[in-house]
């Protein structure tokens, strides 16, 4: 049995008959039998109804037990699990594989190798042979069933496309640490900062102003602005350098499909009225059901 509703702005769920998609709203389903809590947002839903839908579906949570699993899903990109739940049919998976089968990588040629380095073929076999026993110990040791071993010392000097050594030298069975990769700043989606910033101007934006809160400073990716008016975000004159404590603020997360987006800075204005709550979660919440799920 699967139950629907439309998440209205006040943060109620409207039960309805059927999954309608309108690309305009945000819809929760409830499927009983396998326990499953589905969030389904519409590509034009609005960023609010969305924020309001998330709560919606941790208020259900609690309501039904945590031993139902919550999926968030936008619109044309629903997992099989979501299909199915809505079709009735069963959702087809490819059988589990009980270990990874990937071949091992091909061994050097020794004589070659013997012959660079100045030892006979006996001494270069062992020093190979005592390589692969190490790695077998460091992945029996990490749980490792048939996991292919990285590229050692040796294999990378008997591979033809390896330079000749510039004079001989004793095998190492020490790994050779990579050069560092200078990443740029962005995300793991390759998004600059800019449009970083930007997607959070427009978050901003479209949640408008706190009740009792005024927001000083975001967090962005990996650096911190000042609101300015029109929700224009500046840099700060001084960069920041050391260790900082918040005690003057109210840290609040905006966070959409596991993606924290915005970190605000916010500052009590002294009114008595409260934030609106029917866009926000206590992060405790959040940590008491985590802790649920371990026992």
């Amino acid at each position: 049995m699967v139950e629907c509703f439309k998440v209205l702005e006040d943060g109620a769920l409207k039960p309805v008959d059927g999954f309608n998609q309108e690309s305009d709203s945000v819809y929760l389903l409830v499927d009983h039998e396998n326990r499953n809590i589905f969030l389904w947002k519409g590509k034009d839903a609005g960023v609010r109804l969305k924020f309001i839908g998330s709560r919606a579906m941790s208020e259900k949570r609690q309501d039904l037990g945590y031993h139902y699993q919550m999926h968030v899903l936008d619109q044309d990109d629903e997992s099989p699990l979501f299909l199915a739940a809505i079709t009735g049919e069963p959702v087809e998976t490819s059988p589990k594989k009980s270990s990874y089968e990937i071949e091992p990588e091909a061994p050097p040629n020794l004589e070659e190798l013997a012959k660079q380095q100045g030892i006979s073929v006996e001494e270069a076999t062992k020093e190979y042979q005592a390589q692969m026993d190490e790695l077998g110990d460091k992945f029996g040791k990490m749980g490792g069933l048939t996991t292919r071993p990285k590229k050692t010392l040796l294999s990378e000097l008997g591979s033809e496309s390896a330079p000749a050594p510039q004079a001989p030298s004793p095998i190492s069975s020490k790994a050779i640490p990579a050069a560092p990769t200078k990443v740029a700043p962005g995300d793991k989606k390759g998004r600059s900062q800019n449009e970083l910033l930007e997607e959070a101007t427009e978050l901003l934006k479209a949640l408008g102003e706190l009740r009792g809160y005024s927001r000083e400073m975001v967090v962005v990716g990996n650096m911190v602005y000042r609101v300015k008016d029109n929700y224009d975000l500046e840099e700060l004159d001084t960069p920041l350098e050391g260790i900082f404590r918040v005690d003057e603020f109210t840290p609040r997360l905006i966070c959409e499909s596991g993606k924290v987006k915005v970190i605000e800075l916010l500052k009590p204005t002294g009114s008595e009225e409260e934030i609106d709550e029917s866009l926000t979660q206590n992060l405790s919440d959040l940590t008491s059901m985590f802790m649920i799920e371990i026992e």
